[in-house]
């Protein structure tokens, strides 16, 4: 019991915290844990777009979370792609702020569905790129499929290695590594991204159609500030929006709170950046999405 109290008192800080970042600055979730966020939201299915490639023999029914806001829409539609650790409590905040703006949201649960807790349970980082850009093709074919989805106005959304597969989720799949080439066809334009301090590799080669958003901090790993300047650039090169916003002093996973102030070496919570970041989220897919 005493447990569950320091959980629940840890959960109820953040929220209230992300309660004070609206784009306003005063609207409040009605909810002070992941089990109130996701009363909101609907559990679904979707089929992966992981049939080929020899990964199975059939395709894989992938389990996520539907955000929908009131409404008959058509509304622009953002789907979430988890970190290493899998879905935790900031992808349902983010996916639930972002339904409060008028998007539908997706909460995509790659490792949840196949039973991995971390990506070196999914058989490393290729492997878990693999099985996230394979589910993110689905989600998208997903939430097409919706009435009240607008399919010409999709975007994405990652942190860390969610944030990486945002990345290669808008390249053109001709240009993907060669251990992506067992994905299904590409159903359609990712419009918009949003990476989230991004696990950046691979992406040398990458044709970029899709405009993107990195927020990220400056005591990240190098090599993951470093391919994020050059994955901007390139974006910006074709002429598609991109903006990187480097936050100073700010370490890896800047919006997830835990019970101490860092949870590993590099990975501590900053409000500061959290609150920046969710305006800054908010900012650009309204102009990606919901402009003309």
């Amino acid at each position: 019991m005493q447990t569950s109290r320091r959980f629940f008192a840890a959960i109820l800080g953040l929220t209230l915290f992300v309660a004070g970042c609206g784009i306003d600055g005063n609207s409040s979730p009605p909810f002070a844990n992941r089990a109130g966020a996701a009363s909101d939201g609907v559990d679904v299915k979707f089929v992966s777009a992981d049939k080929s490639s020899g990964w199975r023999q059939r395709p894989t029914e992938v389990a996520a979370t539907l955000y929908k806001p009131k409404g008959k829409g058509p509304f622009p539609a953002v789907m979430v792609m988890h970190p290493g650790a899998g879905v935790r409590n900031p992808d349902h905040l983010i996916a639930y702020n972002l339904m409060k703006q008028g998007y539908v949201t997706l909460v995509v649960d790659t490792y949840g569905t196949r039973g991995f807790r971390y990506t070196r349970e999914a058989g490393g980082y290729q492997m878990g790129t693999a099985y996230q850009l394979a589910d993110a093709y689905g989600a998208f074919t997903y939430l097409a499929r919706m009435k009240t989805v607008d399919k010409g106005r999709i975007g994405i959304l990652g942190s860390s290695r969610g944030g990486h597969t945002t990345i290669m989720a808008l390249a053109k799949q001709t240009s993907l590594p060669n251990y992506l080439d067992g994905l299904g066809a590409k159903p359609g334009l990712f419009r918009a991204g949003v990476a989230y301090y991004p696990h950046c590799v691979d992406h040398e080669n990458l044709n970029f159609e899709g405009a993107l958003l990195v927020l990220i901090g400056d005591k990240d790993r190098e090599p993951n500030v470093k391919c994020s300047r050059e994955v901007v650039a390139a974006v910006k090169a074709r002429k598609l929006g991109a903006e990187l916003k480097i936050y100073v002093g700010v370490h890896h996973a800047f919006n997830r709170k835990s019970g101490r102030l860092c949870e590993r070496r590099n990975w501590c919570y900053n409000p500061e950046a959290t609150a920046d970041a969710q305006k800054r989220t908010i900012v650009f897919f309204a102009a990606r999405l919901k402009g003309k």
